[in-house]
């Protein structure tokens, strides 16, 4: 599995699959502004060029700066696997590349 930054055509992905990953209707969750305004950060895991989890997350610009998890997906026949794990590794260390002291996990 390859973890990589999101492009449009993932977030694309994110919302024709959020609700059935979800179990329900909350592809209003995964708004555009979260990939056009914060998608610097949002990342995506593939399985042989497969989206099979994502993470949209952001930092806070005032200091100290703070990462802020908002929205985390893995497709249901991943879960347990790693997938959560590696994208909350690899925002995480993003997140202290960039200066931020603290994580948070805003989602629901």
């Amino acid at each position: 599995m390859e973890t990589r930054p999101l492009v449009k055509a993932d977030f694309d992905q994110i919302v024709s699959v959020i609700d059935h990953w979800w179990g329900g209707p909350t592809s209003a969750l995964a708004h555009p502004m979260f990939f056009y305004e914060l998608g610097e950060r949002a990342l995506i895991v593939e399985d042989e060029g497969r989206m099979v989890g994502f993470l949209l997350g952001f930092l806070s610009g005032e200091a100290p700066r703070k990462g802020y998890i908002h929205l985390v997906g893995i497709d249901p026949n991943y879960r347990r696997r790693g997938v959560g794990k590696a994208l909350y590794a690899e925002f995480i260390l993003q997140a202290k590349s960039h200066g931020a002291t603290r994580i948070k996990a805003i989602t629901t």
